[in-house]
């Protein structure tokens, strides 16, 4: 008896299906993969795109703002009085209003927030101002002279605690601050970060060493502020000083020769910044002011001294503050 033993040959169609499955999963691969990378493309196009127009968008912000001031700056030669303050119309009649910005001075303030907004009277509701389809610019313009520099602070050879600018300084961030100790570490900081020494002011200020033994280290400027967000970066300055801060102080612009050049507008200063121009500077002396120059702007520094000796009564204030050159009416730089 035979025994037949029968060997079976691989099944080639089951082979056959199988690298069919195999290369339409890899060409289902590769179409995702092209679909992935197609619209990463796409995406990457759009954003560049979108970012070109937001990019066009911010020029003609910036060139209308240059027109404003420019247009500004004529119309304050002509009238000889290179004079800022805030241009306020009534806005409860809208016909009246245009009427009257029709020969308004000052137009650059009406995009501040602080002055009367045009596109208000216009109807628009808001101060952007739309640009075809895609968008829209929001114009704002601010006077950097309505708020107190802290450059005025800064001298090549240093400046002590007692210095009149200084205890003009500390009046002005204690009533911003509500606390005169938390005042005194924050402006002796303030010193101690710009002057070019490395001798701290005041105990309660910080040079070098202090800021090298912080986790991380860094150093301090040793001269102009560059930016506001810098103040982040002082001994004492929280978010909540912070934020304080920079309703009142500036730190532009940060490249003028003299510090007597950094003057306070008193036609645009909020009222915590005028508590900042001497160190007898109180809550009513800044009130009287504000109600003054909401009936008419100080137009001549001559204004502001007859404002001081007889409203005021305050003819010692004013002599400090002329002598100091912390003020008055400025163009704007």
């Amino acid at each position: 008896m035979r025994s037949l033993i029968r060997k079976d040959r691989p099944a080639e169609g089951g082979q056959a299906l199988v690298l069919v499955a195999s290369l339409i999963a890899l060409m289902l691969g590769i179409v995702a993969g092209i679909d992935y990378e197609v619209a990463r493309t796409i995406g990457y196009i759009r954003s560049e795109h979108n970012a070109f127009e937001a990019q066009q968008m911010a020029d003609v912000g910036v060139q209308a703002a240059l027109i404003l001031l420019r247009y500004d700056y004529e119309e304050d030669k002509r009238n000889r009085s290179p004079v800022d303050f805030y241009f306020k119309v009534d806005e409860s009649n809208a016909l009246e209003a245009l009427a009257e910005i029709q020969n308004a001075r000052e137009l650059w303030s009406m995009f501040s927030e602080h002055g009367t907004n045009p596109m208000r009277l216009m109807g628009l509701g808001s101060s952007v101002i739309p640009i075809g389809e895609t968008g829209g610019v929001e114009l704002s313009i601010e006077d950097e002279s309505a708020l107190w520099n802290v450059h005025r602070l800064f001298r090549n050879r240093g400046i002590k605690m007692n210095d009149p600018e200084v205890r003009a300084a500390l009046n002005g961030m204690t009533a911003l601050l509500e606390d005169r100790d938390v005042a005194h570490g924050i402006i002796a900081s303030l010193i101690d970060w710009m002057d070019l020494d490395s001798d701290p002011v005041d105990p309660e200020g910080a040079e070098k060493f202090y800021y090298q033994s912080l986790e991380p280290p860094y150093e301090n400027r040793n001269g102009p502020i560059q930016h506001n967000e810098e103040l982040r970066a002082i001994k004492g300055v929280d978010e909540d000083i912070y934020s304080a801060l920079i309703s009142a102080v500036t730190t532009w612009p940060n490249d003028l020769v003299l510090y007597s050049q950094y003057k306070i507008n008193i036609n645009t200063a909020p009222a915590a910044t005028l508590m900042f121009l001497d160190e007898r500077m109180d809550e009513a002396m800044v009130d009287n002011i504000v109600a003054a120059r909401d009936d008419a702007a100080f137009e001549k520094v001559s204004d502001v001294q007859r404002f001081f000796q007889k409203e005021l009564e305050a003819p010692k204030i004013w002599g400090s503050i002329l002598q100091r050159g912390s003020c008055c009416p400025v163009p704007h730089v």
